[in-house]
């Protein structure tokens, strides 16, 4: 199973963003792909840091799961080398990074 994000690197700012925040809301996100029915992704900061925890669940193999760019006290994150665990149950643990630049 080859578990990863997309958009990698997710760059700020780009038009695709731009057309979605002139219609009144915004859609900075990236994605976490191909993932079992049952997972929870934590994602950390290069320092180790924990931003969010996610849990996602779906009656799909290889689903997606979304994250808004947001940590766990509310703001969007800075500009970074992000990692991330993926927990199943069964499947075992999947590490990967991504990267949000401006």
């Amino acid at each position: 199973r080859d578990i990863y994000v997309v958009p990698d690197p997710y760059v700020v700012g780009t038009d695709f963003e731009s057309i979605y925040e002139l219609a009144g809301y915004s859609q900075r996100r990236v994605d976490f792909v191909n993932l079992p029915p049952k997972a929870t992704i934590s994602i950390f900061t290069a320092s180790g840091k924990l931003v969010s925890r996610l849990e996602h669940e779906s009656d799909v193999d290889f689903g997606r799961r979304s994250w808004d760019l947001t940590s766990e006290d509310g703001p969007e994150v800075a500009f970074g080398i992000y990692f991330y665990v993926v927990e199943t149950e069964g499947l075992g643990t999947y590490r990967g990074k991504f990267a949000v630049i401006k």
